[in-house]
């Protein structure tokens, strides 16, 4: 199957509207060309403010997906059949700012969004002042054209993303930027072709052109591209100019790519973990109130099924920091075993992505398995202390659900809760 796809690059005009409305004409160009999907530059409203800090630059924020230029695109996706990506500013409360892609479907549908999650720092990307870290993990958005992953920008130096979009079932990645000349060219064509590479799939990478002078010191590079699942360029766009690039890609390439090198089956995550020593560690046991020690060998036992249920309510969360609190038992379907033990309870509302900041070390099963927990969890996440091995659990309406393929050993459980404390 072929699906013909898009990337527009552009300078900035000067004023959010002007910026919205050259972007809603190239997206009729493309549609009119045949394009079924097509991305956005980063920001793709405004300026890349980010080389100064001031706070009138928060004026760019829009709620997402309740805000006018969001309602606006899935007006424009719909009246053309095209599946967007819309990378903008969100504001997801006063003070709270986020780094963002809005993902609408073919038929106007809003599919959900997409938060970068690497926010550098440095002389001339000073993000840190303007945007929090994403916190919704690397979702993978089921669309008309396939399954589309996005990464924003700095995100793609980090391979770990990459490699979690392509295990959560991406055909196709879309990477805005805003990325000056210097440094980073150098690793533009290198970085995203190797995500290609790595992980079997199409990579669409966009950067913005021309000079923002107003802002300091910045040319914008374009060369847009796209690559394909071998990480081979079959479409780039010009360094300098504006432009629409448009690539009739072959989706067909994602099953023979993988099926020929075979890095997912082949792939060891285990493979160099520093181990955690056997030793004493003091537990709390339900019902007691007391600690007990406990010999425990770190050898993970077999993986239950993925998911399991226990009728015990929720752990109360702490509201400034995780602390291990009692779980009630039962003594039908368990969590893990016949007695829960313990909940290390994190505050209500942690996604996924919290349980990102877990060493690999402590994982004995894909880092992607830490994914697969409901985005945003409407109660309590927690770390499960059973009479078989801990595990990552969550609750939802005080039914708590196991993560079960990502094991902990309790004397792990107990260095990861001073770890996060």
């Amino acid at each position: 199957m072929k699906i013909r796809a898009a990337l527009v690059q552009t300078a900035w005009t000067g004023d959010k509207d002007s910026m919205i409305a050259t972007h809603v004409r190239y997206i009729e160009e493309a549609a009119k060309g045949g394009a079924q999907v097509m991305c956005l530059q980063e920001l793709f409203y405004g300026p890349y403010f980010c080389q100064v800090q001031d706070t009138k630059y928060y004026g760019y924020t829009e709620k997402i997906p309740d805000g006018p230029t969001t309602k606006l695109m899935q007006e424009t996706a719909r009246k053309h059949g095209i599946v967007l990506i819309v990378p903008m500013y969100e504001e997801d409360g006063p003070g709270i700012y986020y780094n963002t892609a809005a993902v609408i479907d073919a038929d106007g549908r809003y599919l959900g969004k997409y938060r970068k999650t690497h926010i550098p720092h440095v002389n001339g990307f000073w993000e840190k002042f303007y945007f929090r870290p994403g916190n919704l993990g690397y979702p993978v958005f089921d669309t008309a054209v396939g399954k589309v992953g996005v990464y924003i920008c700095y995100d793609r130096h980090f391979p770990e993303g990459a490699r979690a979009l392509g295990l959560n079932g991406a055909e196709m990645v879309f990477i805005p930027s805003a990325t000056s000349r210097g440094l980073s060219m150098h690793l533009w064509g290198i970085e995203q072709t190797a995500h290609a590479i790595a992980n079997g799939y199409w990579v669409g990478t966009i950067n913005r052109v021309g000079k923002e002078t107003e802002f300091g010191p910045n040319d914008y590079y374009g060369s847009s591209y796209f690559a394909d699942p071998r990480g081979k360029i079959v479409a780039q766009a010009s360094d300098k100019d504006e432009q629409l690039l448009c690539a009739d890609l072959d989706m067909d390439l994602v099953r023979e790519v993988r099926n020929t090198w075979q890095f997912y089956r082949d792939r060891r995550p285990r493979e160099g973990r520093v181990p955690v020593a056997t030793g004493a560690v003091a537990v709390l046991v339900l019902g007691l109130g007391v600690a007990a020690l406990a010999q425990v060998s770190p050898q993970p036992r077999q993986a239950p099924p993925l998911v399991t249920r226990s009728e015990a309510p929720a752990a109360a969360a702490s509201p400034d920091r995780p602390r291990v609190v009692p779980a009630a038992a039962t003594a039908a379907t368990p969590l893990a075993g016949p007695t829960a033990l313990a909940i290390l309870a994190l505050p209500a509302g942690t996604s996924g992505a919290r349980l990102s900041a877990i060493p690999d070390r402590y994982l004995n099963d894909p880092p992607a398995a830490r994914f697969r927990v409901p985005v945003p969890v409407r109660d309590t996440v927690g770390l499960a202390v059973t009479d078989g091995p801990p595990v990552i659990a969550w609750s939802e309406g005080g039914v708590w659900y196991e993560l079960s393929s990502v094991r902990l050993t309790i004397p792990q459980l107990v260095h990861l809760a001073s770890a996060l404390e």
